[in-house]
């Protein structure tokens, strides 16, 4: 006859619990898995960048009190020499439409030239001949030590003329300004001369 084996209640109530649970799953823990996570998105995704603000520079006009009316050079060569034929006065006038008139030097004979200069070589005349800088030397009780009336510019603004005698004035803005007249005088009067040339 066979002994049967008693386990004790305690241990057989254990084996039981442990045997009602549901199996986790190989390598689980048996916990609760965590909530998904919310997927990650860019931050350039859905947004909109602000617009950045710009101010454009200002842009200068001219108005009816310095808009740009005439420029004048008259030149008065002393003593005047043999080679002027007793003609040493001459003059260069600009205006703003870019009318060009000339009296040349050293041509007795010869009546005041006339010319239309092209918008574009009138521009670029008009940036020297009304330049900041220029216009303050002229305001000037003399515009430089040694002036004298061998030559004169006038610059007229809308209302306001700015001149004073030039002559023996080498500033970098009166020579601009010279140059600038006399370029326009070579190109529209090939022949003549503005100033007394080299002899």
């Amino acid at each position: 006859m066979t002994r049967a084996f008693l386990l004790p209640l305690s241990l057989l109530t254990a084996l039981l619990f442990a045997c009602s649970r549901p199996n986790p799953g190989p390598g689980t823990t048996g916990q609760s898995p965590p909530p998904p996570s919310e997927p990650s998105v860019p931050a350039s995704v859905g947004t909109v960048a602000a617009p950045i603000a710009t101010t454009a520079a200002p842009v200068a006009t001219r108005t009816a009190e310095n808009a740009f009316e005439r420029f004048l050079l008259t030149a008065s060569e002393t003593p005047c020499p043999p080679e002027a034929r007793g003609d040493c006065d001459s003059m260069a006038e600009l205006l703003a439409d870019g009318t060009l008139r000339m009296n040349p030097w050293g041509a007795p004979q010869t009546q005041t030239l006339r010319a239309q200069v092209p918008p574009t070589k009138l521009a670029a005349a008009l940036a020297r001949l009304t330049d900041p800088g220029l216009m303050a030397l002229l305001g000037q009780a003399k515009v430089c030590a040694t002036a004298n009336d061998t030559e004169h510019m006038l610059v007229r603004l809308g209302r306001s003329d700015h001149q004073n005698q030039t002559g023996y004035c080498n500033q970098d803005a009166v020579q601009a300004a010279r140059a600038a007249i006399m370029e326009l005088t070579q190109e529209q009067f090939p022949n003549q001369s503005l100033i007394s040339p080299p002899f």
